[in-house]
């Protein structure tokens, strides 16, 4: 009987932990009185009163199972943290991707404006516009001639051939 008895016990004690063993003290009592009375009738003896004394765990294992719980948190912390910058960059990315969407569609909306309202070609649009911002940029570039509208349709038309340049397919020399 003692044997079954020690089995009962340590197959319950084993899986707890001393806080879940303190928190369910009465209800695992009732458990080994119930298992002790049961196991005690079969030999026709009968028992009243039965239980376990009470745990007291040593400094050490106190000190271990405080470490276990300041582990988790640090743990859960790590994480959170974690997440929170995953979720910072995904926003500040997001946020820039669509602040860059809404530059160029109003850059966009703004050719062809200038397209519809002078009757160019949109190339020569982006042309002139390029040509515009590389002399604004440019504090010390001067505009040579007594006009400078011709000098800037130069410009312009200049800009427009390396624009066609640029973006016309490349030919290798007929090799194959």
């Amino acid at each position: 009987m003692r044997e079954q008895t020690e089995r009962d016990i340590k197959s319950v004690l084993t899986r707890q932990t001393t806080a879940t063993i303190l928190e369910n003290w009465q209800l695992i009592n009732d458990v080994f009185t119930l298992k002790t009375k049961e196991a005690i009738l079969r030999l026709g003896v009968q028992l009243d009163v039965g239980g376990l004394d009470d745990i007291n765990p040593s400094h050490e294992t106190n000190e271990e199972q405080q470490k276990v719980a300041r582990e988790r948190f640090r743990r859960m912390q790590t994480i959170t943290k974690a997440d929170a910058e995953r979720q910072r960059l995904t926003l500040e990315g997001s946020g820039a991707a669509e602040a860059e969407r809404l530059r160029l569609f109003a850059l966009a909306r703004g050719y062809k404006r200038i397209s519809e309202s002078t009757g160019i070609g949109g190339e020569m649009v982006v042309a002139s516009e390029t040509a515009k911002e590389a002399l604004s940029e440019n504090a010390d570039t001067i505009v040579i001639g007594a006009d400078g509208v011709k000098d800037l349709l130069g410009l312009v038309k200049a800009g427009s051939g390396m624009f066609q340049r640029r973006n016309a397919p490349q030919d290798d020399g007929g090799a194959e």
